[in-house]
């Protein structure tokens, strides 16, 4: 059998980092860079841009800083935080001014779309004479929608931001083909707070263990029910059996602190979905052939 070789795609693609083995500064960056995947998949979800993400990571590695410099009980300075995180001694000074002034550019930095949006309701080019954000043309001789986005967004083009726009629920477009503004910012579900609350919670407990070796185990268990009720009793039950489990944890061992020699450390963390009716379709009886 002969075998084609198959044609390189046109596509860009960007690789994976590739951690050799017994190197911990890259199997570091294997594991971060799978954290971050994830946590960009679901920001970007809900249109949460890189310039946002990025500006809160500076100021997190200046606060990490500070509270180091605290806890060695170093005196911290512009010099000494630059030299630390990597930034530039402008970029800490611009980040702790803003953190005293209690101002930041984060908010108004959110993404590109967002950045349209802002402009469609301020300029005086895109809105009507009471100031509310005028329906526009996609693309006209003057103040159209693609102006607007020409002036607001920088290199995008106007058609890849409406169909954004239009994926994080901002704008509607009309038979007419007009484009309204419905939304300044995209509409972050309930369900995305939620999961980052519980992933916040999980990395507080585990970077409390920096010092030591850390083992853990993850399961996936997937049960069914025929009801939701019976389903929200489940969850009930699995939060009791957490606690009866956390109970005869502390039973291994002893509460008194003056005859302990070694201590253990144990987390337990527990996610359970918010249970949904499953809709089965339902299969059709083969035809009797004559």
């Amino acid at each position: 059998m002969i075998r084609r070789k198959s044609q390189k795609s046109s596509r860009t693609r960007i690789s994976k980092p590739t951690p050799s083995i017994g190197n911990e500064s890259s199997r570091l960056d294997r594991h971060l860079y799978r954290i971050l995947s994830r946590l960009a998949t679901l920001l970007l979800r809900h249109g949460y841009g890189f310039s946002r993400a990025s500006n809160l990571a500076r100021t997190a590695f200046v606060n990490a800083a500070q509270e180091l410099d605290r806890r060695d009980g170093s005196r911290s300075n512009i010099a000494r935080m630059a030299t630390v995180t990597g930034l530039t001694r402008t970029e800490v000074s611009k980040l702790i001014r803003a953190q005293h002034s209690q101002a930041s550019d984060v908010d108004t930095n959110f993404n590109r779309a967002t950045r349209v949006a802002d402009g469609w309701q301020s300029d005086g080019n895109f809105v009507d004479r009471y100031s509310r954000p005028r329906a526009l043309p996609f693309s006209s001789s003057k103040n159209s929608f693609s102006q607007l986005v020409r002036k607001y967004s920088g290199d995008i083009p106007p058609r890849a931001m409406l169909t954004e726009m239009l994926r994080l629920g901002m704008v509607r477009r009309t038979r007419k083909e007009l484009i309204y503004l419905v939304r300044t910012t995209p509409n972050v579900a309930k369900s995305t707070v939620d999961a980052l609350r519980a992933i916040t919670a999980w990395v507080d407990i585990l970077t409390e263990h920096s010092g030591s070796n850390i083992s853990t185990t993850t399961s996936h268990v997937r049960v069914f029910f025929e009801s939701i009720p019976q389903a929200l009793a489940a969850i009930h039950e699995l939060q009791d059996r957490q606690n009866s489990f956390r109970e005869a944890i502390e039973q291994l061992g002893t509460k008194v602190t003056a005859k302990r020699k070694c201590e253990l450390k144990v987390s337990i963390a527990m996610a359970t979905e918010q249970p949904i009716q499953s809709t089965r379709r339902k299969r059709s009886k083969p035809k009797e052939q004559v």
